[in-house]
């Protein structure tokens, strides 16, 4: 089960809280060592999920629900995308993710990954990296999660810019 629907602006709001939440934890926790900002990625999952009032993604693995815990960081994605939607392309965000993600697995080192910038986009790309992490850690496939929320932030990014660009021709047109 995905988490529940919610306008592009819900889910932006969203999107900005699990950015926030998981550059403000990676943060206080860098000292900690690599680990830290994998949990740091798994909290801003944890705090994403109740924010939209569904149980999380790290239940539904105690629960032995995998589909739906790897589902709900697929939402994830595209809320974190949905936020920085007109700062930074949706592609650009998961492809700099998953080049991350992937200098760290090169050679089985599959720890820590840190670019932050203290912009929003630089926390953004520090988070979908480490969710990489995270999913891979718990046997999932890391790009089918990034892809999923990209191609999901994609049709709904594109849908409401159809509603708009409608809406003003009708205005145009009627006006």
């Amino acid at each position: 089960m995905r988490l529940p629907e919610a306008t592009n602006t819900q889910r932006a709001e969203r999107g900005a809280q699990a950015v926030a939440k998981y550059a403000e934890k990676a943060k206080k926790f860098a000292h900690v060592g690599p680990a830290a900002y994998v949990a740091a990625a798994l909290y801003a999952a944890e705090v994403h999920a109740k924010a939209a009032g569904s149980t999380s993604p790290g239940q539904d693995m105690k629960n032995g629900l995998r589909d739906e815990a790897f589902s709900k960081l697929s939402d994830m994605v595209a809320d974190v995308l949905h936020h920085m939607d007109g700062a930074c392309q949706g592609h650009t965000l998961t492809s700099a993710a998953w080049h991350l993600f992937e200098m760290h697995t090169v050679g089985e080192d599959t720890e820590l990954i840190v670019v932050s910038d203290a912009t929003d986009t630089g926390d953004a790309i520090d988070l979908l990296a480490n969710l990489c992490h995270a999913v891979h850690n718990l046997d999932g496939n890391p790009l089918d999660v990034l892809a999923s929320g990209l191609r999901e932030f994609e049709e709904e990014a594109e849908a409401e810019r159809v509603i708009q660009v409608r809406k003003a021709r009708e205005d145009r047109l009627n006006g």
